[in-house]
């Protein structure tokens, strides 16, 4: 069990004597002291609790031979020591009369009666008068703010007045005129967003037209080699979306081919692009020691489709589902070829049949 003990202590800068935990002592001349209510502090003081770094640090003198492991006897010694400079001693004739702590009472025990603490008192808050007043005012003017005309940034904050603590009248215009100000500062932010969303929407629209409007042939159409087989096959779509147009019209046309998911839309994209036994040969940075698939235009393309189509948050979501098809390439073309071997197998037993004498 843990060894608990209390200690008479002298506050210096209030001149009071007061038993505190001994674990309370930081060092010869400090002790912390809880920022508690008062009721709060005697049952910390009470049941010996470890104190909070975080407490403030007051400035003591500790009593000699003030140590006492029971909480009634150092109490009574605090008491006496409120008198005495000296704990062992029964007279006053030599001692040195210490100023009085004033007495906390504890509402729940009688026995706190003189139990002495000292705690400083909350800061006084000064009180706004007429608020109600104020606000019922302000949301009457409110909605005549949209009215007013728009007042330049540097003007916003230039009629508010230091608020006075004397002048009730001032405090209650000042406030008015702060939540005012904030009203109108509400509506120029909401009119600010409403003209970027329009911007983005009107610069989506128009590359969407353009692309519509161009004479670009479709990519399945322009190039009809999909899907691709082979490097040679991969360089001459590598060249064909070298060109700008020929590129944007791309992203247009693949961003419609949808999906569920950005996996599901780069599983669509990929299937029709590329075979499984081509795909196998790559991954996205060329672990394993196969070929980078991210160098490409058609990765590239893959990804600027995914931001268009609102699929994909972001190009790390779209680049994970990219690695994803393809690591599972090679599983894809050993199963297809499983499957085919398979069908030749009951095609050859169906001609075996029809052959029998």
């Amino acid at each position: 069990m843990e060894f608990v003990s209390w200690t008479i202590v002298k506050f210096t800068d209030e001149n009071t004597v007061e038993a505190i935990p001994t674990s309370w002592l930081f060092g010869s001349q400090k002790c912390y002291w809880p920022p508690f209510p008062k009721d709060k502090v005697i049952n910390c003081i009470r049941r010996n609790e470890r104190p909070n770094t975080c407490w403030p640090l007051h400035d003591i003198c500790i009593f000699r031979n003030g140590t006492y492991d029971n909480y009634l006897t150092a109490r009574n010694k605090a008491r006496k020591a409120e008198t005495f400079s000296d704990l062992n001693s029964d007279s006053d004739i030599q001692s040195r009369k210490l100023k009085k702590k004033r007495t906390i009472t504890s509402s729940s025990e009688e026995d706190d009666d003189h139990f002495s603490s000292k705690l400083p008192l909350p800061p006084k808050m000064q009180k706004i008068a007429n608020i109600t007043t104020v606000v019922e005012e302000t949301d009457s003017d409110e909605t005549n703010i949209h009215n007013e005309s728009m007042m330049p940034s540097q003007e916003l904050f230039t009629n508010i007045e230091p608020s006075s603590s004397s002048s009730k009248k001032t405090t209650g215009a000042t406030l008015k005129n702060l939540l005012k100000q904030q009203v109108l500062t509400r509506h120029i932010v909401n009119e600010i967003l409403e003209d970027v969303k329009k911007i983005k929407q009107n610069a989506s629209i128009g590359n969407i037209t353009d692309l519509r409007n161009s004479d670009v042939q479709s990519i399945f159409l322009a190039f009809q080699h999909f899907p691709v087989n082979s490097e040679e096959t991969l360089g001459l779509l590598e060249e064909y979306l070298s060109k700008e147009e020929h590129f944007k019209a791309a992203v247009s046309e693949i961003s419609k081919i949808g999906g569920a998911t950005t996996y599901d839309f780069m599983k669509r994209c990929l299937s029709s692009m590329l075979t499984n036994g081509f795909a196998s040969q790559f991954s996205w940075l060329g672990a394993k020691k196969k070929k980078i698939f991210q160098k490409f235009k058609l990765a590239e393309l893959l990804l600027e489709a995914a931001q268009v189509n609102g699929l994909s948050a972001n190009k790390k979501y779209s680049e994970d589902a990219i690695k994803a098809w393809l690591r599972r390439a090679k599983e894809r073309h050993i199963s297809s070829l499983k499957k085919l071997g398979a069908s030749e197998d009951v095609a050859n037993d169906n001609n075996s049949i029809l052959f029998l004498p």
